[in-house]
């Protein structure tokens, strides 16, 4: 089978046909012709290898209102993923072979062509206390290992997740936040949060806890996938790095804020998670993650309900 792409822009290359026979990359040009091919019109459209979204929110089980593995690959499709890693903050949790099992099966029968790889809880119910069955939700078909937004804080916990992961090829994503240092705070601590009265949280909060996991992905010799980074010096750590081993990030949506919307009611003006940024975070964090230490980098976008908007900003 032949399959003639036209006027599409490729990466690195710019517009241009390409065509493909049997599965194959055979001829990319800027003018082909091929008389027995099925022919796509590409035009004003990238022509790319499928996109693959490492950190993406499916809430199915139990949060359907939120999003479900239908809508979530119908939108992962029509934004050139073909590939998603969904987080295990369902319900119930995805900390067993189970939920894993219910998701994979049923993203084949109702998703959208889109390969959905779980991604298993460290610890049941994502409660820091016990690890989750993590060898069983490999066999089942998990990924990786990630409480998602609630960190590992028990040190030990996580260096056993780490190592339990790897015998079965699986890597920890962890959420780069000390909850007691952010200690309930709601913005950036600086003028800002003083003028406001709203309890602040340093860059502090971010980056003891990638300090502590960069020091044992090194013991370890073992890679980790750091979810969250914001803040310059949470980048700096990360190339600091003597040992490399497929070392990885996400960051949040970066703003050059300090909290200067908070309290406003204009679209756009909550955060979700406490600002810890500056504008010299942010011309700093960009600048820094050209280095190729940074394997991974992304912005996470998440969709709530307004029921939940409100009781978080209440």
């Amino acid at each position: 089978m032949k399959l003639l792409v036209k006027g599409g822009t490729l990466p690195e290359v710019g517009r241009a046909d390409m065509l493909v026979e049997d599965g194959v990359i055979r001829r990319i040009e800027e003018n082909i012709a091929c008389g027995d091919a099925q022919i796509v019109d590409a035009e004003g459209l990238y022509v790319m290898p499928g996109m693959v979204d490492l950190h993406c929110h499916l809430r199915d089980p139990g949060q359907e209102y939120k999003e479900d593995i239908v809508s979530g690959t119908r939108a992962a499709a029509a934004g050139g993923f073909t590939s998603v890693c969904c987080m295990a903050n369902t319900t119930p949790v995805n900390d067993n072979a189970v939920v894993t099992s219910f998701i994979i099966n049923k993203a084949k029968e109702q998703g959208s062509g889109v390969h959905v790889y779980p991604v298993g809880a460290v610890s049941k119910g994502l409660k820091g206390e016990n690890m989750a069955e993590i060898g069983d939700m490999a066999r089942a078909g998990a990924v990786a290992i990630s409480d998602d937004g609630k960190p590992v804080m028990n040190a030990l916990l996580m260096r056993l997740a780490m190592e339990y992961g790897s015998a079965f090829g699986m890597t920890v994503f962890d959420h780069c936040e000390d909850i007691n240092l952010v200690n309930k705070g709601v913005m950036n601590e600086g003028y800002n949060s003083t003028l406001l009265g709203l309890r602040g949280t340093t860059r502090a909060a971010e980056e003891v806890q990638i300090a502590r996991d960069v020091v044992l992905s090194e013991t370890l010799n073992l890679p980790i996938h750091i979810c969250h980074v914001s803040t310059k010096g949470g980048v700096e750590l990360i190339r600091r790095k003597e040992q490399k081993p497929a070392y990885c990030m996400t960051c949040k949506l970066l703003t050059n804020s300090e909290g200067k919307k908070m309290g406003k009611t204009e679209k756009g003006a909550l955060w979700l998670d406490p600002e810890k940024t500056s504008p010299y975070d942010f011309y700093q964090y960009w600048r820094n993650v050209n280095d190729s230490d940074v394997e991974n980098c992304l912005a996470l976008l998440t969709y709530l309900p307004m029921d939940e908007v409100h009781r978080l900003a209440s």
